[in-house]
């Protein structure tokens, strides 16, 4: 049966284990983190994450979008130009940050900085390389194999950021764990393949790549300035202390919203690429995907907010327990952030939908969009602080939530009554955990302190009044009224 073809078996179970890898990945580098923020400063942080947010802009810049042509490659000779063409533009990326950093030397403003930068230039060189191999193993179908790199890389690169620690040597631990991850990687797609080839490509050729990888590189510039421009402004205008709090809290936030996003990415494209197979075998008029994506949405709705919404409420404790005192300006600000994050979580209908409806334009229009939100709403906070620079980023989400819903609604076939079904029982849901929150707070038993049996005891006790408040919202709101089918109790 075609459902049983041992190759797609093998695709789907890769894909599967890609998805538990990011996973791990993201719990190995949080740990990582939680052990830095114990024996790191804050000024100590902040600087790595500036000097980490450069050198990853000089990589995506070398990266461009090697790794998808290859994926799209026929010919061995195209994946060889491919790597010599990656690995020129991870040299000229490479030499531009030394030209940045002996200018900085000669300023007088390197320091820490500089041996940090120093220490990952190798990462700019090579890492082009990597993604090459990675589109190679892609393009195969050998998703397993990529799993499994992928794994021995994030463990590799937590235990030498670890015993680095341990040994210490301090903000440059962090460098060390990088590396390591670099080195396994490389190694192990290069042992996978078989073997690592390199050809000169001619002018034609050169273009071809060119033009290909143009598109990609502006959607993942786009991407990294939502991402990281923060970092580089908050560092300019304030100072490395200021960055460090300010990463910590983003730390947090952006951990729990990739532990949503990752699998939720893998399943909403199988999910509704299988959705809309089914509606061009049978000529249907496309209700399985429209109610496909709505059962996505929901499901990532209910999941995704209860963990921000629970992260919002218990700020203060979870920074106290796992983090320290020292780190306690950061809880408004993981509060602010988590908000923000749950205002994004309509992002994961919008990304795989627009492309299986035959329209991928609209994502790049959709990520152009978000990041000019981000950014403007950014630098009117920025002068008042870091406080109103997370505060703004509640602002930015709210506009990306009313231009996802727009599309969603204008080109992806969706009701507003049908998205306001979705979203209701959740928004009643963290709504009550704010409301309990609050209370909670006010008992003896709380009041006494943060501490790891506290945190445990009020993360059950908001869990439950998330659940029951969304079962009950499930329940009350009049679903096949406003959803008019194809949204099930």
């Amino acid at each position: 049966m075609k459902f049983l073809d041992p190759q797609l078996l093998n695709r789907f179970a890769g894909a599967t284990g890609l998805a538990l890898v990011r996973v791990a990945s993201q719990a190995f580098q949080f740990l990582l983190f939680l052990y830095a923020a114990r024996v790191l400063s804050t000024a100590d942080f902040g600087i790595f994450s500036m000097a980490y947010a450069v050198v990853l802009g000089l990589t995506v810049l070398a990266e461009a979008g090697w790794r998808e042509y290859v994926i799209c490659c026929d010919e061995p000779d195209e994946v060889r130009e491919a790597s010599t063409i990656a690995l020129a533009s991870g040299a000229t990326m490479s030499l531009l940050g030394m030209v940045g950093l002996g200018l900085a030397q000669v300023a007088g403003t390197t320091g820490a900085f500089g041996v940090i930068g120093l220490m990952l230039l190798p990462w700019i060189l090579l890492r082009p390389l990597t993604v090459v191999q990675v589109g190679v193993l892609t393009r195969d179908g050998r998703l397993g194999a990529v799993a499994a790199v992928q794994w021995s890389a994030e463990l590799a690169s937590f235990a030498a950021g670890a015993l680095a620690l341990w040994l210490g040597q301090g903000v440059i631990a962090l460098a060390w764990g990088k590396l390591a991850l670099l080195v396994v990687e490389l190694g192990g797609y290069i042992v996978c393949n078989h073997r690592l080839a390199f050809r000169v490509p001619d002018r034609a050729a050169v273009r071809k790549m060119v033009v290909f990888s143009r598109e990609i590189l502006s959607a993942r510039v786009l991407s990294y300035l939502q991402g990281n421009f923060t970092t580089l402004a908050i560092g300019v205008f304030f100072n490395a202390a200021a960055v460090g709090i300010y990463r910590a809290a983003t730390r947090l936030s952006g951990t729990a919203q990739e532990v949503i996003r990752e699998p939720a990415r893998f399943l909403g494209w199988s999910w509704l690429r299988r959705a809309r197979d089914a509606d061009e075998q049978v000529g249907a008029d496309g209700t399985a995907f429209e109610s496909a994506s709505l059962q996505f949405l929901e499901i990532v709705l209910s999941l995704g907010a209860a963990l921000l919404a629970l992260m919002a409420v218990m700020a203060h404790p979870l920074i106290h327990v796992l983090l320290g005192a020292k780190w306690n300006d950061a809880v408004v600000l993981l509060t602010l952030l988590c908000i923000g994050g749950i205002t994004r979580l309509v992002s994961t209908l919008t990304d795989p939908i627009f492309p299986l409806l035959g329209k991928p334009r609209l994502t790049r229009t959709l990520a152009i969009l978000t990041t000019v939100a981000s950014v403007v709403t950014f630098a009117l906070a920025l002068p008042f602080g870091i406080v109103a620079v997370a505060a703004s980023d509640i602002v930015a989400g709210i506009l990306a939530l009313g231009v996802a819903v727009f599309f969603l609604v204008k080109e992806g076939g969706i009701r507003i009554s049908q998205l306001l079904v979705v979203a209701i029982p959740s928004v009643l849901a963290v709504l009550a955990v704010f409301a309990a929150g609050a209370a909670v707070g006010e008992l003896p038993q709380f009041a006494e302190g943060p501490n790891l049996i506290n945190l445990v005891a009020e993360g059950l006790l908001l869990a439950v009044v998330y659940a029951v408040t969304l079962a009950a919202g499930r329940l009350l709101v009049p679903r096949r009224k406003f959803a008019a089918g194809p949204i099930t109790a």
